[in-house]
């Protein structure tokens, strides 16, 4: 699951890197993952976590299930993810998830 919102930031980002936080949030942690990317266009954001869905299809030859495979994990894990994202300032993913006791 990490892996694919990793190989997102990784492949979108431009100067400016990425950011990864972890934090714990009311009994659950929250990771979140910022990169400097071109951004996604607000129209899309809730189409990413449908199969095949590609926002800038010239710049990857992947199928576009990675997100969708990533919003299945996170529902069966009880967990959320959420995307938001500015046109030209870049996206940030964040991935939250119930701790476990120990």
């Amino acid at each position: 699951m990490l892996y694919h919102v990793l190989d997102n930031a990784c492949r979108d980002t431009q100067q400016g890197g990425i950011t990864l936080t972890l934090e714990p949030k009311d009994h659950r942690f929250q990771l979140v993952i910022a990169d400097t990317g071109p951004g996604i266009p607000q129209e899309h954001l809730e189409d990413l976590w449908r199969p095949w869905m590609r926002v800038w299809p010239e710049r990857s030859r992947l199928p576009g299930v990675g997100l969708a495979y990533v919003f299945a994990v996170m529902h069966d894990h009880h967990g959320q993810v959420q995307m938001e994202s500015h046109v030209g300032q870049g996206t940030t993913c964040i991935l939250t998830l119930p701790s476990a006791r120990m």
